[in-house]
């Protein structure tokens, strides 16, 4: 069982209580996915801290070696569309009331 680890660096007066988490972010244009992470989060303020192990992971995922070149890979989010740009003949057919 986790328990309470230290008390909260930013508010002083909170303690920080470790529990598991999937992390997801999105780093370059790459989308990162970690399950059970450790993450300490204050019963105050909710300030969280990253597990030095975690952090280890995600070096390793994106650190020294860096990104897949985005060039190599595809973008997590599609690019936006430019409405001047796209075809006019096809259209969606919109229904009547």
């Amino acid at each position: 069982m986790l328990m309470p680890t230290h008390s909260c660096p930013r508010c002083a007066i909170g303690r920080l209580t470790p529990r598991q988490i999937p992390y997801t972010r999105v780093h370059e244009g790459m989308f990162i996915s970690l399950p059970n992470v450790t993450v300490s989060t204050c019963d105050v303020c909710g300030f969280e801290e990253t597990d030095q192990r975690a952090l280890s992971q995600l070096d390793a995922l994106v650190g020294e070696f860096g990104a897949v070149p985005s060039e190599n890979r595809p973008a997590a989010k599609l690019p936006p569309v430019d409405p001047d740009s796209a075809d006019t003949a096809v259209q969606t057919p919109r229904i009547k009331p």
